[in-house]
């Protein structure tokens, strides 16, 4: 199948919920969503700045929006940089919430009964892309590194088959890194990655985010 855009899904989210969220209220989170995924938000959410009290609401919003799709209860929220950060694949996994979390990507991401499309194979693809674009498209670091290409922090097993990918956003923009790591998911696996923008169920008309076409494309022609 040709891809020619990025999907982007618009999604209404109570205010309500995410004044309770700011508040730290964490009964916002779905009961349904795994343990191990609620405390792992929880602990990041703990450690959140003034600033950022909203931070994560979407992801939490999302993670409710899916969990009825998910199959065996397989979904995670992360922020690991697992396709393409070094330590994913020289074997610096020491956590026992990583380890978790890497054994049911392993266990999930494949392209149909090919053994050889699995997440070794899109790392090598993140990588050899990273050496590629010498960050033109994706840019560099303060420190003069080449960004890391980043998968959507939200992934499940689909009830239907395969497993989807979900960036959640609300008013935030799409990093280049967030549109290469979709674009390599979506280029070599042909899995449904997208991103679900969520907007207060209150306004009688939607914002429409960056068009973020031409940028993706770009990704996608370069991987």
């Amino acid at each position: 199948m040709k891809i020619t855009k990025l999907t982007e899904i618009n999604l209404p989210y109570d205010p309500d919920k995410l004044n309770r969220w700011i508040k730290s209220d964490f009964t916002v989170i779905d009961d349904e969503i795994p343990i191990h995924v609620r405390n792992f938000i929880k602990k990041k959410a703990l450690n959140r700045k003034e600033k950022q009290k909203t931070r994560l609401f979407s992801e939490v919003m999302a993670l409710n929006q899916y969990i009825d799709y998910a199959k065996d209860g397989v979904i995670w929220y992360s922020s690991y940089k697992w396709l393409s950060a070094p330590k994913w694949y020289l074997g610096g996994i020491n956590d026992e919430v990583e380890k978790k979390f890497f054994q049911d990507l392993n266990r999930n991401f494949k392209f149909g009964n090919n053994p050889i499309k699995n997440v070794e194979y899109i790392q090598k693809k993140a990588m050899e892309f990273m050496d590629k674009d010498k960050g033109e498209l994706l840019g560099i670091t303060k420190s003069g590194k080449i960004r890391y290409p980043t998968a959507p922090d939200i992934w499940l097993k689909n009830k239907d088959h395969g497993i989807i990918f979900v960036e959640a956003k609300r008013e935030e923009t799409l990093e280049p890194t967030q549109l290469a790591g979709i674009a390599l998911i979506k280029k070599y696996f042909n899995l449904n990655a997208h991103v679900v923008r969520f907007y207060p169920n209150t306004v009688s008309e939607i914002s429409m985010p960056i068009d973020h076409t031409d940028e993706f494309m770009a990704f996608l022609n370069s991987v």
